[in-house]
């Protein structure tokens, strides 16, 4: 419980320190995996959050939510095939979660896969309609198609559901 507090409380290293140790007593212990993975991905300690969410995979490969912060981990070592293949399993499991299509969206994006980001971002909107950072994604995908009337379409629409980001009114 204290790891977790900690978790909360954005203090990492004493967050990993008390997950460590729940670990070293119980290694068997999933949660203190997935939480310890968190704040590995919170220090931006990438390698090591994706190890530790690769043994909870191991322990329970039905957690959609362990294969999307792996994934999370990928995109942000621009490792976006892997990011690819974590969010599709997370997508999988757990169909109904937006945030797994942005994320997913975001490694196409990356990877001048277009058209394949524009369908997940869609998806989130369809999920969520009130979504603004796939509208905005979606529309700079489509900028890079020159769909230029989708793109202010979609960019316009983020900037309604969220007219402090300053980066949409860049791509509109």
């Amino acid at each position: 419980n204290r790891g977790y507090a900690y978790l909360k409380l954005s203090e990492y290293k004493s967050a990993i320190t008390d997950f460590s140790t729940a670990i070293k007593l119980d290694p068997n212990n999933a949660l203190a995996y997935a939480n310890r993975g968190s704040a590995y991905l919170a220090l931006e300690k990438y390698e090591s959050a994706i190890s530790d969410y690769s043994v909870l995979i191991k322990m329970d490969p039905n957690n959609a939510l362990a294969y999307a912060n792996r994934g999370h981990a990928y995109l942000d070592l621009e490792q976006y095939k892997s990011a690819i293949t974590d969010f599709s399993t997370a997508i999988k499991l757990d169909p109904n979660d937006k945030d797994y299509y942005v994320n997913r969206g975001l490694a196409y994006l990356m990877l001048s896969k277009y058209k394949s980001a524009i369908t997940d971002f869609s998806t989130a909107i369809k999920l969520d309609p009130n979504n603004a950072l796939a509208y905005a994604n979606r529309g700079y995908a489509y900028l890079c198609l020159k769909q230029y009337k989708s793109a202010i379409t979609d960019t316009s629409m983020a900037i309604k559901l969220d007219p402090n980001n300053a980066l949409v009114y860049n791509n509109r």
